[in-house]
């Protein structure tokens, strides 16, 4: 009887350790939703499906934090704006808004950071959106100081697979191999068994992800 309390107790502890870890990898996600319409490169509307504090309407307009595009009546502007609606339009995507005031700007809008979803409905870490967008070359970085966001930031979280382009599906083995090496302590308490409820605890965590 103490024997299996034990294995129970353990393997909870195997999933909490998990779950927390996800928790970590999937920051930032304040609020995530749709893109409905795309306004400019740096300007797009977004129909909320998770809520936040600072959020105010069902639809908000967003602009991404630290980013100046060229006005539509360029091919620079135009193209940044095709490239939005390529990219973002009809799309889930996750913000990490400024914590700064009201998180808004002089316009009303929402200064976000905007990052892409993954394989399994997670948040891309790397690159987010503003980062795409400089890097096309549509844009140019203009750090306000009116945030909390430092855009040198984003250069510095690339993923080891190729040019900051985070590969979703090695973030999750990632994922994975960490929780493994937290878990070895209890390898030796749960013997046989571990193998099967570190499987359950990944199946279980899985399910978790936000998948659209």
């Amino acid at each position: 009887m103490l024997g299996e309390m034990r294995i129970g107790f353990l393997s909870s502890t195997a999933i909490l350790i998990l779950v927390l870890f996800n928790i970590t990898m999937c920051d930032p996600d304040e609020s995530y939703g749709v893109v409905s319409k795309i306004i400019d490169g740096c300007t797009f509307n977004i129909v909320i499906e998770k809520s936040d504090p600072r959020i105010f309407y069902n639809t908000e307009r967003i602009t991404l934090a630290d980013i100046k595009s060229l006005d539509l009546n360029t091919s620079e502007g135009l193209a940044a704006r095709d490239l939005a609606a390529a990219v973002l339009l009809n799309r889930r995507v996750f913000l990490d808004i400024n914590n700064l005031g009201s998180g808004r700007d002089s316009q009303g809008r929402l200064v976000c950071v905007v990052y892409l979803s993954g394989y399994y409905g997670q948040p891309l870490l790397s690159p987010c959106y503003n980062r795409i967008l400089v890097d096309s070359g549509l844009a140019t970085v203009n750090d306000s100081k009116d945030n909390e966001f430092n855009p040198a930031d984003w250069w510095s979280r690339s993923s080891s697979t190729g040019p900051g382009y985070n590969d979703s599906t090695q973030a999750i083995n990632r994922l994975e191999i960490a929780a493994r090496d937290l878990l070895s302590p209890v390898q030796g308490e749960l013997g046989k068994e571990y193998d099967k409820r570190s499987k359950e605890a990944v199946d279980w965590l899985y399910k978790q992800l936000p998948i659209k």
